[in-house]
């Protein structure tokens, strides 16, 4: 194991003791990201840090040929497809701050993954389509 991953988990370990100790508890939303969102940069500017990510599959959907602003991808549901992405871990906070990154041209919507993980994505508003 490097350094650098020696001390994130050292930290990770000190800061869960710590939060535990004193009582507090965060509950992590997790995130499934198709597009900018697993971004190091994008994040960094959103959260104010880089997310550790996990790939994963969401099935039953499909990138649309309609992208917002002609630039960023969203995704429709269509039977037999399925997207690769990733899952980030955020916290409640963080999960507003990446609703108002994603605007009001996505709909949130928790969906389970192919790894029966559930997460929030964020797809095309049902009642456009």
């Amino acid at each position: 194991m490097n350094v650098v991953r020696r001390l994130k988990k050292r930290r990770k370990c000190f800061l869960d003791k710590l939060f535990k100790d004193i009582g507090i508890i965060f509950i992590m939303e997790q995130i499934f990201t198709y597009g900018t969102l697993g971004e190091p940069a994008v994040q960094k500017k959103i959260f104010g840090r880089i997310i550790e990510s996990k790939k994963d599959v969401l099935e039953g959907y499909e990138m649309s040929k309609i992208k917002i602003e002609n630039i960023y991808p969203i995704i429709v549901e269509k039977a037999d497809s399925s997207i690769e992405g990733l899952v980030i871990s955020v916290t409640s906070r963080e999960l507003k701050l990446a609703d108002i990154y994603e605007t009001k041209e996505y709909q949130r919507e928790k969906l389970v993954l192919k790894s029966g993980k559930k997460a929030w994505v964020y797809i095309m508003p049902r009642n456009i389509e």
